[in-house]
């Protein structure tokens, strides 16, 4: 596997997937206020004891479907985006040695992740698109690679 980008682009990769995670939770936000709403107006509900005239809280939209899906879709790309800059980057040392462990670790992740894609889709437990897929697969290869390297860094 060849590296197509300069070192300090591992630097601009990660930062692109944290600004990912980022987007992600902004979309998440409605999901993440019903939830808090949910909770408190049942725990409102099962503690009766207080006789105060309390109203339970309700819920009112912090983003619009249309813009959380927007948000979503965006994080997905830049994490995408983020994992390949820091994948195609190359290391202080580039050799052989290092190509050999970027090899192993593509083609541990390559079947990890179809071997899990393939459980969710026999239990059909999870939905996911091709997107999330090639998440799981990035994922995967950067935890894959960073654990045989600092393995043979040790020794």
């Amino acid at each position: 596997m060849k590296t197509y980008l300069p070192h300090a682009y591992k630097k601009v990769g990660i930062v692109v997937v944290l600004m990912a995670i980022a987007l992600s939770f902004l979309a998440g936000a409605n999901g993440m206020e019903k939830g808090y709403i949910k909770g408190y107006n049942l725990g409102y509900s099962i503690n009766p004891s207080t006789n105060t005239e309390e109203t339970p809280l309700t819920y009112k939209e912090i983003l619009s479907p249309g813009t959380a899906n927007t948000l979503n879709w965006i994080s997905i790309v830049f994490s995408i985006s983020g994992f390949l800059m820091y994948i195609f980057s190359s290391e202080k040392t580039e050799d052989e040695f290092v190509q050999k462990l970027r090899y192993q670790s593509l083609e541990k992740s390559l079947l990890i992740t179809w071997f899990v894609a393939l459980l969710f889709f026999i239990f059909r437990q999870v939905e996911f698109e091709a997107f999330y897929v090639l998440q799981i697969q990035l994922i995967t290869y950067v935890f894959i690679f960073h654990r045989y390297k600092t393995k043979h860094q040790i020794n």
